[in-house]
C-alpha cells in the first residue's frame, strides 16, 4: 500500500526549509567575503546564493526574500526572522 504524496509542503515544514535556506545563504555570503575574487570558491558561492534566491522565489513568490532591506518602513515580529513577516503579507 503506497501513500500519496502531498502536493504542497506543510507550512511548518516550509518555514523550517526557509530557515535552513537562510543559513545556507549566509554561509555562501560569508565565503564570498573571504574568498579571492577570481577563485572558483567565490564563483560557486555566488551561484549558490543565486540558486537559493530562485528557490525562495519558487516557494514564496519573492526572489528578494533574504535580501537586506531598510527596517525603517517595516515592523518585524521580535525574535522571528524577518522573512516570516514577509510571508504573512
Amino acid at each position: 500500500m503506497s501513500r500519496k504524496r502531498p502536493k504542497t509542503l506543510h507550512p511548518f515544514t516550509r518555514q523550517q526549509f526557509l530557515d535552513k535556506l537562510y543559513y545556507c545563504r549566509k554561509v555562501a555570503l560569508d565565503l564570498r567575503r573571504e574568498a579571492h575574487f577570481s577563485s572558483p570558491e567565490y564563483a560557486a558561492a555566488g551561484e549558490m546564493t543565486d540558486a537559493i534566491d530562485r528557490i525562495a522565489e519558487a516557494l514564496t513568490g519573492d526572489r528578494e526574500l533574504y535580501w537586506q532591506t531598510s527596517n525603517a518602513h517595516r515592523v518585524f515580529t521580535p525574535g522571528a526572522p524577518p522573512w516570516t513577516d514577509a510571508m504573512k503579507e
